[in-house]
């Protein structure tokens, strides 16, 4: 799994395990994050974002439960 840097005042990096379809979220503080069975898409979606903080709070957080 590779971590890849983001620009966000709220996230620092993301990864994506595809065999568990898993997002990996590391926040600003390092605090890290995994939620289960997101599709590749929204990891994919969140790298692309123009704000990836924006898309977290609007399509990750409040939609899937983190371990």
């Amino acid at each position: 799994m590779k971590w890849i840097k983001v620009r966000s005042k709220l996230i620092s990096e993301i990864a994506y395990d595809e065999a568990g379809n898993e997002l990996h979220i590391r926040f600003q503080g390092r605090t890290e994050k995994v939620f289960p069975n997101i599709p590749k898409h929204m990891f994919e979606n969140l790298l692309t974002a123009e704000s990836p903080g924006f898309y977290y709070a609007t399509y990750i957080s409040e939609h899937a439960s983190a371990r």
